[in-house]
């Protein structure tokens, strides 16, 4: 949607620049989380999150290197008691396999369980996890922890109870509120207070964290839910949490992932041009000329050849009365490049760049016959407010902008009889003629393209200018951090 409004009220001296920047941040501003050092006691040698039913706690690189190795070509086992399986592991692999026979058969599972499976060039790790899932079907949840050199096979009862951690996380930065900026709106004197949007308190963060963990990684451990080990406490920007080793490594990993998604942010670089259709290129024009006459502005994507040749062409000067007030204001008006915003996927930020115009708007009556009156200074604000919400696509591709723009310019200073003081008939105060352009639009733009926004000519014909419009230029531009691996303290 695009207004332009012409805006004319009592309310000239040379302008003061006025520059506000609101919600803005700067790339490479999120920084990883440093890594912190594991102990040599309890050293995890995963490399990515390991399933439910397996933990690796205090691996020796020997028993690291067999459980990634394959057992066998084939494994063939068919009604093969559990206990024959667990030995005949033992004797491809030689490595140290304890079986807790009295937690697995205090859980149901005895030494005859019939197993039956055919697996071919899989590594021990898997073999272990296909076979242990069989044995317990589908009512009894069996493990095994690989500790000291030592693989123990065991219910997650039992082994859960006996072999709870507790490791720290540092969560500082997942604890920081991302609040939203909305621009503040104008008024014809100046600029309105900024606004910003309600954000969750710190301690609301922490409590939303601890609930996503606790609703995702194992919900029936944690004693809020009714278990019997799993804990979560919260220490000055800390969570302590205790739970099971093969627990521990989900947690980690979702933190993780959490990290990586707000590690993402985007830059939107804006340009402002004023351009007569006949002062574009031609493919350009020929791109715009479908929606042109239409009610809604007409967008096109340009490459950077485009985009260079654009801003090489000639500006269309918008009034003689701005050229005779200096050629610098009338090319910033022609031309204005609006600083770029770094926001966080999702945010809402703004930017205003506005020059503050004094004037008399009125007088103060005089203390006596023998004084004047004293005039009364006002001021008025023109220039360009840039307000941003910068969404990325799933795919990181795309970029949802929406983007609302308000635009003003001063067009005249003129003087007119001050009437509201008796017997003084010959005081002025000035009359500030704005001009305002505002476009509210929303547009998907492809990862570093640039979107070209055409909005609606203005309405007056004076002075050169006639069919003049305001183009808008957008360059989303995606900055992906790739955090450190991150290690719980223990």
């Amino acid at each position: 949607m695009i207004q332009v409004k012409h805006v004319a009220s009592r309310l000239l001296m040379p302008a003061a620049m006025l520059v506000i920047v609101g919600g803005c941040t700067h790339a490479g501003s999120q920084g990883a989380a440093p890594t912190a050092t594991p102990s040599t006691e309890r050293l995890s040698v995963a490399a990515a999150p390991l399933p439910a039913d397996a933990s690796r706690v205090g691996v020796g690189s020997e028993l690291a290197a067999r459980l990634e190795t394959p057992v066998a070509d084939v494994l063939r086992f068919d009604q093969t008691p559990l206990d024959e399986v667990m030995e005949s592991l033992r004797t491809q692999t030689g490595v140290n396999l304890f079986v807790n026979w009295r937690a697995l058969e205090a859980a149901g599972v005895k030494r005859t369980t019939p197993i039956t499976a055919r697996l071919r060039n899989v590594p021990l790790a898997k073999a272990l996890n296909v076979l242990l899932q069989d044995a317990g079907g589908s009512s009894v949840r069996l493990m095994y922890v690989a500790d000291d050199n030592v693989i123990t096979v065991s219910s997650r009862d039992d082994l859960e109870t006996l072999n709870v951690v507790a490791r720290a996380y540092d969560v500082r930065d997942l604890i920081i509120s991302i609040p939203d900026y909305p621009a503040p709106r104008d008024t014809p004197s100046g600029v309105a207070e900024d606004a910003v949007a309600a954000t969750p308190t710190k301690q609301q963060l922490i409590e939303q964290l601890v609930t996503l963990l606790q609703a995702n990684i194992a919900p029936e451990t944690w004693k809020v839910n009714g278990g019997t080990v799993g804990e979560i406490r919260e220490i000055n920007g800390t969570l302590v949490v205790t739970t099971a080793p093969a627990h521990q490594e989900r947690v980690a990993a979702l933190l993780e992932k959490l990290r990586e998604q707000r590690a993402v942010q985007v830059t939107i670089e804006a340009h402002y041009l004023w351009r007569t259709p006949e002062q574009l290129p031609r493919d350009i024009r020929t791109a715009l000329a479908a929606d042109f006459g239409k009610d809604r502005e007409a967008v096109t994507f340009l490459n950077d050849e485009q985009t260079q040749r654009l801003m090489k062409q000639p500006s269309a000067r918008r009034n003689p009365r701005e050229l005779a007030r200096g050629d610098d204001d009338a090319e910033g008006l022609a031309h204005l490049t609006a600083p770029r915003l770094t926001l966080f996927n999702g945010q809402r930020a703004y930017v205003v760049v506005k020059s503050l115009h004094s004037f008399v708007g009125a007088y103060e009556p005089a203390a006596d016959a023998t004084t004047e009156p004293t005039p009364v200074m006002s001021q008025v604000a023109v220039g360009v407010t840039t307000d941003v919400q910068a969404t990325l696509s799933s795919d990181r591709k795309y970029v949802t902008v929406a983007l609302e723009t308000v635009l003003s310019r001063l067009l005249d200073m003129k003087d007119v009889a001050y009437t509201l003081l008796p017997g003084h008939k010959d005081l002025l105060v000035q009359e500030p003629d704005v001009r305002e352009h505002r476009v509210m639009t929303s547009l998907s733009i492809p990862n570093r393209a640039t979107a070209l926004v055409a909005g609606l000519a203005e309405a007056d014909r004076e002075g050169g200018g006639a069919g003049a419009r305001l183009y808008i230029l957008l360059k989303p531009t995606v900055l992906i951090h790739t955090p450190m691996p991150m290690a719980a303290s223990r």
